[in-house]
């Protein structure tokens, strides 16, 4: 799975994909703040730093990406939105044609 952030011409036109794709980044943003709010010990790290300087960088890593994630989600959830938009509009008025 990955993401293409492209301005221009719109690529995705699936609303399914873009609530999936926001479910994701929400669902690895929620492992973030878990890991940010102290779930659990961090073991791995830095060999030369002290223990609560590697806790502090692991904890600090995971709660940029956490609110990286739900940046991601909220953009994922913002096209879904969009396209819902768009393609009610297009058959309102093809309907009445």
């Amino acid at each position: 799975m990955g993401f293409k952030l492209e301005m221009g011409a719109r690529q995705n036109t699936s609303r399914v994909s873009a609530i999936l794709g926001g479910l994701t980044c929400f669902t690895l943003g929620g492992f973030s703040v878990y890991i940010l709010m102290g779930g659990g010990e961090l073991v791995a790290g830095i060999p030369f730093l002290s223990r609560a300087a590697n806790e502090f960088i692991g904890r600090a890593i995971a709660g940029v990406s956490g609110v990286f994630c739900f940046a991601l989600g909220s953009y994922a959830f913002y096209e879904a939105r969009v396209l819902h938009s768009e393609q009610s509009e297009g058959r309102g008025s093809n309907g009445g044609s």
